[in-house]
């Protein structure tokens, strides 16, 4: 056997080895999904050193279906900002579009779907409730999202009622500085 065909033969079995592995995860994602809870870690690490922000999240999970595509499903999380306010949320949906994690493009979007948050903070004397939140996050680099222009819209939650009539807030949060910049608020 020549060179150039053993160099043909181990060339192409290197590709199917690729190509069987890359079907074997997409098929994994798209029926059950793939456990990605070493996200949670570097994140938490991140926030954590960065900016002091703890979290604590459950069951990280790289997921598909023809309604968002491919989104990382987050059962539990409780987020504490500087020991005082603290957001605890289930069921959330990240969904992003797979392009965006290796290309940089102008007004790329996230969007975070939360069924229910919780909001407890030391100023306030209730818990506040969130249900069917809406988080979109428009940044220029989903590897660097200071500066993006953040929206959020849902409903609030009082005791047992429930205001139907959605709010929604448009901000931009300043990482560095830990500023909240609100650039409008709607109601109805």
């Amino acid at each position: 056997m020549s060179k150039k065909l053993l160099f043909l033969y181990t060339i192409l079995s290197v590709v199917a080895v690729f190509t069987i592995l890359i079907i074997g995860v997409a098929a994994k994602v798209m029926f059950g999904g793939l456990s990605v809870t070493f996200l949670e870690q570097r994140i938490s690490t991140y926030l954590k050193t960065e900016y002091e922000i703890n979290l604590k999240s459950d069951d990280y999970t790289l997921m598909y279906n023809d309604d968002y595509g491919i989104f990382i499903d987050v059962l539990n999380t409780d987020l504490l900002l500087n020991n005082e306010i603290s957001f605890r949320a289930n069921q959330i949906k990240i969904n992003f579009d797979l392009i965006d994690l290796f290309f940089a493009r102008e007004n790329q979007l996230v969007t975070v779907m939360i069924d229910e948050t919780a909001i407890k903070s030391g100023q306030v004397n209730n818990d506040i409730f969130l249900k069917g939140s809406i988080l979109e996050i428009r940044a220029n680099s989903l590897r660097n999202i200071q500066n993006s222009k953040i929206s959020i819209s849902s409903a609030l939650l009082t005791g047992d009622d429930i205001f139907y009539e959605k709010f929604y807030f448009d901000f931009t949060y300043d990482f560095v500085d830990k500023r909240l910049n609100i650039l409008g608020f709607n109601y109805g």
